[in-house]
């Protein structure tokens, strides 16, 4: 039987996000305790964070930036606030243009 640290690394190698890791630990009877308490150690991986580096990395345009939230490999909520994800994008490019 799996432990709960096996688990997560399983599921963080996977690319699944921390809430979707305690979802699945929970349906597996492990107690919520013991799940909080490990998910401290799990990667966290997520768009937002992931999308926050990229657009940190160097400046970007629009266009780049919508190919980015439409990848496929994103969730269909990512896609869906496309609007907001580029607010973001255009907000870091005046960041990059007052340096």
């Amino acid at each position: 039987m799996k432990t709960i640290a096996d688990t997560i690394t399983t599921l963080v190698e996977l690319g699944v996000t921390n809430s979707a890791i305690r979802a699945a630990l929970l349906k597996q009877d492990f107690l919520a305790e013991d799940v909080e308490a490990a998910m401290p150690t799990a990667k966290r991986t997520c768009f937002i964070n992931d999308y926050f580096d990229w657009l940190a990395a160097e400046p970007r345009d629009l266009d780049e930036a919508r190919d980015y939230i439409q990848n496929p490999a994103n969730s269909d909520n990512v896609r869906k606030y496309e609007k907001m994800h580029l607010n973001t994008a255009e907000l870091a490019l005046k960041i990059w243009a007052a340096k």
